[in-house]
């Protein structure tokens, strides 16, 4: 059966006072680079569902990194990230963060 892969951190960016974009980061690389959106979520500091609207995998990371973008968020206060869980050809275990945007 195919190992369980595991997400290890989170980090968020964006212009000043922004967040527009999540780079997570997995225990090893998802086969073929790709990894389900499906079971991914960006909920923002109101409890409102942000749309992912790319992946990308970050060049020259073994594989290991993605950047998760989705449309400028203004609003200050906590962004949580939910991860799977994924089963089937890529098994992806349950990772949850919250990102902070502080206040302008």
């Amino acid at each position: 059966s195919p190992s369980t892969l595991h997400l290890v951190d989170s980090v968020a960016s964006g212009a000043a006072g922004t967040i527009s974009m999540i780079t997570v980061k997995f225990d090893n690389a998802p086969p073929g680079g790709v990894f389900p959106l499906a079971n991914v979520t960006v909920t923002g500091p109101n409890g409102n569902a942000i749309t992912i609207t790319g992946m990308t995998l970050v060049a020259n990371s073994s594989g290991l990194l993605f950047d998760l973008t989705f449309a400028a968020q203004t609003a200050p206060g906590y962004y949580k990230l939910h991860v799977g869980p994924v089963s089937g050809a890529n098994n992806i275990g349950v990772f949850d963060s919250s990102l902070y945007l502080a206040p302008k």
